[in-house]
């Protein structure tokens, strides 16, 4: 099977998961209440406004880690780029499509280390925040899962922050792929590995100036931002399917129900968690009680108001961007 069909095989997959999700729930009192939400679009519309708004939050933080790491990129390259990783991301299973998108668009290996160093860093903050939304909301119950997880983004974090430690992993990783060298998948990574040789030392370098408090204190404070402003949009398109009888949904809510979906989508083998993130996010409000049919609208229009935004930012990144220089083979460390 080639990758063109087991793209769209694993596409087919999260579309089956998500109609799923929405048989959940009576069809007709979804179409109601997306009617009623079409109806009065005011909410819709500023709850895509500020999705555009994050997008525009995780682009600017993008060229600043960038500038941070020492790629000699302006903001017209750093849109283009991202905002083609962003549509890659978006429909490619777990977003694993964000890691190589820098290299293929001449990027080189510093560019590449922003983005190992950007999804590592979004991963721990997602945790994190997912953490402290559950120990609010449901208290200290499964909470050491979470630790795990996070003490071992915590260990990567700092092996990548260590050029030393970082090519004593590979070289680790390198000696026991070596006697499976003869087969396809272990061969092209090694391949690969040789073919970018050059950039390694610049992969180092952007991991090393990205990973120390300063650009981490610059990341958290625009992901603190952007999450906020997230919650909010998610808020306005809760509002705008979910009836208001019941049980409140607070900001903590949703909030974590925020980074829950954040969190099955960078695991999910779906592309962009599509079917998982929306299944999550209705098995964990009925864990807290919620009437998880009521629930369903909201997911189904929060992907569409996704793709939407996605889209037109990746247009908008085409008309306005530029597309990087292929670094020079002498250009500094």
């Amino acid at each position: 099977m080639n990758k063109k069909a087991r793209a769209i095989l694993w596409f087919a997959l999260g579309l089956g998961l998500l109609a799923a999700v929405a048989l959940q729930a009576d069809l007709g009192r979804s179409l109601q209440a997306l009617a009623r939400a079409a109806a009065r679009p005011g909410r819709l519309l500023a709850a895509a406004a500020l999705v555009a708004l994050v997008h525009a939050g995780l682009a600017l933080k993008w060229h600043v880690l960038s500038r941070l790491a020492g790629a000699p990129v302006r903001w017209r390259q750093s849109l283009r780029i991202f905002g083609t990783l962003v549509l890659v991301g978006t429909f490619t299973p777990g977003r694993a499509g964000e890691l190589v998108v820098p290299m293929l668009m001449r990027g080189g290996g510093r560019l590449t280390g922003v983005a190992l160093a950007n999804r590592i860093l979004e991963s721990t903050w997602t945790l994190c925040v997912g953490a402290f939304a559950a120990f609010v909301v449901i208290g200290l119950r499964r909470l050491w899962m979470v630790a795990v997880v996070l003490a071992l983004f915590i260990a990567i974090t700092v092996v990548l922050s260590r050029p030393r430690l970082t090519a004593a992993v590979l070289a680790a990783v390198r000696a026991c792929l070596r006697p499976f060298s003869r087969r396809r998948p272990v061969a092209w990574l090694l391949q690969q590995e040789q073919k970018h040789q050059a950039d390694i030392q610049h992969f180092y370098a952007a991991n090393q100036r990205l990973l120390r408090p300063g650009p981490l204190l610059v990341f958290s404070l625009v992901m603190l931002a952007v999450w906020l402003v997230a919650v909010q949009a998610n808020t306005l398109l809760i509002h705008a399917t979910v009836p208001s009888d019941g049980k409140a949904v607070t900001f903590m809510i949703v909030l974590a129900l925020t980074s829950v979906s954040a969190v099955a989508a960078f695991i999910s083998p779906t592309p962009g968690g599509l079917g998982v993130s929306e299944g999550a996010v209705v098995v964990f409000l009925a864990g807290l009680g919620f009437e998880k049919e009521a629930f369903v609208p909201f997911v189904l229009l929060s992907r569409l108001v996704l793709y939407a935004v996605v889209i037109a930012f990746y247009a908008l990144s085409r008309l306005l961007g530029r597309t990087i220089e292929p670094p020079p083979d002498n250009a500094p460390v």
